[in-house]
C-alpha cells in the first residue's frame, strides 16, 4: 500500500525492558485512494457536515441532568469526543448562559425555541440531543444504557432513533457510558455517510452561474468550491464584473452536489435550464460571519436609497419604473438579510416569518388587484415607509451589535416588537386599501354597464 500512503507519525511511545508500545498514525493520498475506490466501483462518502452541537441528557434513578456537575454522560462525551470525522461535534460549555438557554426537560421534549437559543449561541445550524437512560437489566443483574438520539436543524428534523448497550462483565458504569458515547458518535457519522454515498462510475458536468460583487468575492467563492469533496474540477468559462460562469465536474447526483455545496454555505438553484448560485452579497457576508462588512453594506444601501429618493424628488426625476423598482430592490435586500439573520440565529424566527409573509401578502394582493381591476397604481403607504425604515434600523442594529460585539441592553428585543407591530399594521393596511379600491372599481364598472344597457 506504499503508493497510497502520504506519511505517518508515531505517538504515545512507551518503552520497557521487554516491550515497546506506540500508536502509528497514517495519512493517505486522497486522489490515489479515490482512484482505487473508483477502479473497484466502490461508493464512498467524503462530504463533511457542518459542525453540530451535542446536548447529552442523562437520567438515572428518575433524575434528569444536563448541566449539573453530576452528569457522567456529558463527561463521557467530552472525554471521548470524536476527532477527524465527517461530522464535527461540539459541546456546550455548561456555563450560566447555557443553563439559561435550555434545560434537560426542554431538550428531550424538542423545544424548538430553546434549541434555537442554544444553537444561536454557538452559531450552529443543527443540534443533536442524546438522551441516555440508565436501567437495571434484572435478568442478568447488570446495568444497561438506552440512548435516544434526535437531530434538530434549520433544514428540518431527522427521524429519531434509539440504541441499547448492556454492561459487560467487570465493566464500570463510567466505561459503559464512554462506550455508549463512542457508539452513538459512530452511528451519527455512519448515518451521514449513508446519506452522502457517492457513486464514482461517472463524472457529470454542471454549468453554474455565480453572481459576484467583484474579484475578491469570486476568489473567496472559488476557494470554497475547491474544498467541496464531490467537485473534481472547476473550469472557468466566463468572468465579468458581476457574474462568473463555470463548469463543475462532480461525482454523485445533483442532489448530493447541492447538499455538499450547502455545507459550504452555497445554495444551488435551477433557473429555467441553468444552475445558479443563490448567493447575494449580503447573504454571503452574514453566512461567512463578516458582520462588520454586512453592517456597512446595508447601512450604505439604506443611506444611498434615501439620498437617491431625495434627489429624485428635488429634481423631479421620479419615474414610473423607478416607483416599481425601488421598493422591489429594498424588499429584496431586506428579505435576503432577514432570512439569513434568522437562519444564523440573530433574529427571532417569528419575526422573519412575519416579514416574509407580509411581503408575500403584498405581492400576492397586488397581482390579485391587477387581475380583478386591470390596473395597479403603486403608491407606498406612510405606514409601509415607517415599517421599511424600522426593518432597516433593526437589521443595521443587529449587525452592528453582533459585528462590533457591543451590548444592546435589550434594544434588539424592543426593536423586534416594534418591527413586528409595524409589519402587521402595514400588511393589514394594504389588504384594507386594495379591498376597498377593488370594490369601488368593480362597482363603477357595473354602474357603467347598467347605464350602457339603459
Amino acid at each position: 500500500i506504499t503508493e497510497y500512503v502520504q506519511d505517518f507519525s508515531v505517538a504515545d511511545e512507551k518503552t520497557s525492558a521487554v516491550r515497546y508500545l506506540a500508536r502509528l498514525n497514517f495519512r493517505f493520498k486522497a486522489q490515489e485512494v479515490r482512484g482505487l475506490l473508483h477502479d473497484f466501483e466502490l461508493p464512498f462518502a467524503e462530504t463533511p457536515s457542518k459542525p453540530v452541537l451535542v446536548l447529552p441528557v442523562y437520567q438515572a434513578a428518575g433524575a434528569l441532568v444536563l448541566w449539573d456537575d453530576l452528569n457522567p454522560w456529558r463527561e463521557a462525551w467530552k472525554q471521548n469526543a470524536p476527532k477527524g470525522g465527517l461530522v464535527p461535534m461540539l459541546f456546550p460549555l455548561g456555563d450560566l448562559a447555557d443553563i439559561a438557554s435550555i434545560g434537560a426537560g426542554q431538550a428531550i421534549e424538542g423545544d424548538r425555541q430553546e434549541l434555537a437559543a442554544i444553537a444561536r449561541r454557538y452559531r450552529m445550524s443543527d443540534v443533536i440531543v442524546c438522551f441516555a437512560v440508565q436501567r437495571l437489566d434484572a435478568a442478568v443483574a447488570r446495568r444497561q444504557i438506552e440512548v435516544y438520539v434526535a437531530r434538530y436543524g434549520a433544514s428540518g428534523d431527522r427521524e429519531p432513533y434509539s440504541l441499547v448497550l448492556r454492561q459487560d462483565v467487570g465493566e464500570t458504569i463510567e466505561a459503559l457510558l464512554k462506550r455508549a458515547a463512542a457508539t452513538v458518535a459512530l452511528h451519527i457519522e455512519d448515518e451521514w455517510k449513508r446519506q452522502n454515498l457517492l457513486r464514482v462510475d461517472s463524472i457529470d458536468i454542471a454549468t453554474v452561474t455565480v453572481p459576484i460583487s467583484g474579484l475578491a468575492n469570486w476568489l473567496a467563492i472559488r476557494q470554497r468550491l475547491s474544498g467541496v469533496a464531490v467537485i473534481r474540477r472547476i473550469e472557468l468559462i466566463l468572468l465579468s464584473r458581476d457574474e462568473v460562469r463555470v463548469n463543475l465536474y462532480y461525482i454523485g447526483n445533483t442532489e448530493q452536489l447541492a447538499l455538499a455545496l450547502d455545507q459550504s454555505n452555497l445554495t444551488l438553484i435551477k433557473e429555467e435550464d441553468e444552475w445558479v448560485f443563490a448567493v447575494p452579497v449580503i447573504v454571503w457576508l452574514i453566512l461567512q460571519q463578516h458582520l462588520v462588512a454586512a453592517f456597512w453594506l446595508i447601512l450604505v444601501a439604506a443611506l444611498s436609497d434615501a439620498v437617491d429618493g431625495i434627489v429624485a424628488k428635488h429634481f423631479q426625476s421620479e419615474t414610473v419604473l423607478g416607483g416599481y423598482l425601488d421598493p422591489i430592490a429594498d424588499k429584496t435586500l431586506l428579505v435576503c438579510g432577514y432570512v439569513t439573520l434568522g437562519h444564523e440565529g440573530y433574529l427571532p424566527v417569528w419575526l422573519v416569518i412575519m416579514v416574509v409573509f407580509r411581503d408575500a401578502l403584498i405581492i400576492g394582493g397586488a397581482l390579485l388587484f391587477q387581475t380583478i381591476t386591470s390596473t395597479l397604481n403603486m403608491q407606498p403607504l406612510l405606514i409601509s415607509k415607517v415599517n421599511t425604515f424600522c426593518q432597516l434600523v433593526m437589521a443595521v442594529g443587529v449587525l452592528g451589535v453582533a459585528g462590533f460585539a457591543v451590548e444592546d441592553h435589550g434594544l434588539s428585543e424592543l426593536m423586534a416588537y416594534i418591527v413586528g407591530t409595524t409589519t402587521l399594521a402595514s400588511g393589514g393596511a394594504y389588504v384594507v386599501l386594495w379591498t376597498r379600491r377593488a370594490g369601488q372599481i368593480v362597482d363603477s364598472r357595473m354602474d357603467m354597464s347598467r347605464e350602457e344597457g339603459d
